[in-house]
């Protein structure tokens, strides 16, 4: 059983995040996941803008 750190390095390795890494292989089509992968294409500048967009639904709410 490999330790924590080493099962990051390996998470790392494949360029992926721990959700993704542990995510059922099935729910590659979900809103969420398609979401995560537009926003791993994002620039800084396009990132802060879907954040305070983000923050006005909270308010919202």
């Amino acid at each position: 059983m490999p330790s924590l750190r080493e099962l990051f390095n390996i998470i790392s390795y494949f360029d992926m995040t721990p959700a993704e890494f542990f995510a059922p292989l099935d729910d590659a089509n979900t809103p969420y996941r398609e979401l995560c992968e537009k926003l791993r294409t994002m620039n800084e500048e396009d990132l802060e803008k879907v954040s305070i967009f983000i923050g006005w639904i909270e308010k919202k709410e």
